[in-house]
């Protein structure tokens, strides 16, 4: 009798625990990973060619800077600092927290809410194994093991919502994955739970479910030491991200435009009606319309489509050149931050007040810019696949029902979209002046903004070139719809 108490007593203790995981479950999903590194208004105007700054969000308060304007955050750093103890770095691009407050000017924030994110990962990871084990054998056995996996979530969450207050100036990017990650661990842990809670892992046949659970967890906690560290590492990742996804749809879509203009649908292979063909009709009809659903044999570009199609394709690896001048734009604004830390620099003093607050504004200053161009540069990864997806033959284009006109529009509009996101962050980059003013307690001065952000010739020339190629594919693209007309 006691043992089936003490099993309803774990059983209890088990569904207590999943309740409260999938409380803290639904805080994490409401933790904001959405919000652009600066504002969209600074892109907007950027993009519509103008050089002034007055769009790019509302100045901070007097008095206190929050890191955060109306409609976006401000970056606090690029780099994390390198580690003061040893082992105290981490895989990503050796940068590690080291636990201090203001280093390089990094808030503390960053540095603790990466140690809990870390060691609730880790208490989780060694908490599940035993968990597992020990509840096959006696489940009243497990219901402290049960109360430390959800403090091990807990812990883990707490650190979530430090690194996503404004206070911590992490990036969309950075927010993103470590959303994503500490969502992961919790939900693999409720279902491990759960399986448990349910004696679903303890039924005949089930005997490897418990142990498919616990991997799920591993792998989970494994993901969270994987989360880049550090505004640079994330932002790097999701440019790599889109410039992946620009070169696999460029090679779809490449194929397509290699095989050439399409033969006309009236006649076969060898020329012939293959209206003539009555015997084998019948039986090829289920392979057509296989052929017909998932775009195999026959989808290709007509001769009036092909030249939109490969002005559209060259455009896309514009746009994969873009992804790249930003990466490397990003690199060089990210040594003139080195450049700009508080107390790090020669000759400088670090007793005068007004010196100090010039190179504090210097670095947010171009800390904005950075963030500023990371969302510009979202546009134009996140528009190749919107651009592909109005790709595929046939082009609707030229036609006279509605629906054709439509998709003409659709695709018109994307390629103009495409072209100005290209546009905006090439011009961008040529023009790499920061805007001290924005969030960053000044008057937005021109003595306030500084120099120019010094780039690469590289990236001058990369940029110069890209901000000419899009002009050309959009005229080709603009020429071969009007040519169909």
């Amino acid at each position: 009798m006691s043992s089936k108490h003490g099993n309803e007593d774990a059983q209890t203790v088990n569904r207590q625990t999943v309740e409260s995981l999938q409380r803290l479950s639904v805080a994490l999903a409401e933790l904001d990973d959405r919000s652009p590194n600066v504002t969209p208004s600074a892109a907007t105007a950027t993009a519509s060619g103008s050089a002034a700054a007055e769009a790019s969000g509302s100045t901070a308060a007097e008095g206190e800077d929050t890191g955060i304007s109306e409609a976006g955050r401000h970056l606090s750093h690029w780099r994390l600092s390198a580690p003061t103890k040893p082992g105290g770095g981490n895989n990503n691009d050796n940068n590690g927290t080291s636990g201090t407050s203001g280093g390089n000017g990094i808030p503390r924030e960053v540095a603790d809410g990466y140690k809990m994110l870390t060691e609730g990962a880790e208490v989780v990871k060694a908490t599940s194994t035993k968990y597992t084990l020990i509840g096959k054998i006696d489940m009243n056995d497990g219901i402290k093991l049960a109360e430390e996996l959800r403090q091990g979530c807990e812990l883990l969450a707490t650190g979530a919502l430090i690194l996503h207050t404004p206070s911590a100036g992490m990036s969309r990017s950075s927010r993103h994955y470590i959303k994503r990650s500490a969502r992961s661990v919790g939900a693999t842990v409720i279902n491990l739970i759960s399986t448990f809670a349910s004696h679903d892992a303890l039924e005949e046949g089930n005997e490897n479910l418990a142990a498919q659970k616990c991997g799920s967890v591993w792998s989970a906690c494994d993901g969270v030491v994987r989360v880049p560290r550090g505004n640079r590492n994330g932002m790097r990742r999701d440019l790599l991200t889109w410039a992946g996804e620009c070169n696999e749809t460029f090679d779809e879509f490449d194929e397509l435009v290699q095989l050439g203009v399409a033969a006309d649908d009236g006649n076969d292979a060898d020329g012939n009606d293959a209206t003539d063909d009555t015997s084998a009709q019948d039986g090829d009809n289920n392979d057509d319309e296989w052929d017909e659903f998932g775009g195999g044999a026959g989808h290709q570009y007509s001769a009036t489509e092909l030249p939109v199609a490969t002005a559209c394709l060259a455009l896309i690896k514009c746009s994969r050149g873009t992804i790249n001048a930003t990466l490397k734009a990003c690199e060089c604004a990210g040594d003139e931050v080195g450049k700009c830390s508080v107390g790090d620099i020669d000759g400088e003093d670090t007793n005068n007040d007004s010196s100090s607050d010039t190179t504090r504004r210097r670095r947010r200053a171009v800390l904005n810019w950075i963030g500023t161009l990371h969302d510009m540069a979202r546009g134009v990864g996140e528009g190749v696949t919107d651009l592909g997806c109005l790709m595929y033959p046939p082009l609707a284009i030229g036609g006279s029902n509605s629906d054709e006109e439509s998709n003409e529009n659709k695709l018109m509009a994307q390629v103009k979209l495409q072209r100005d996101a290209i546009l905006a962050v090439s011009e961008y980059i040529l023009d790499a002046v920061p805007d001290a003013g924005v969030g960053a307690g000044g008057d937005g001065s021109a003595d306030e903004q500084g120099a120019i952000i010094p780039m690469s010739e590289e990236v001058l020339e990369l940029a110069g070139k890209l901000r000419a190629a899009c002009q050309k594919r959009y005229g080709e693209v603009e020429a071969g719809i009007r040519a169909i007309r």
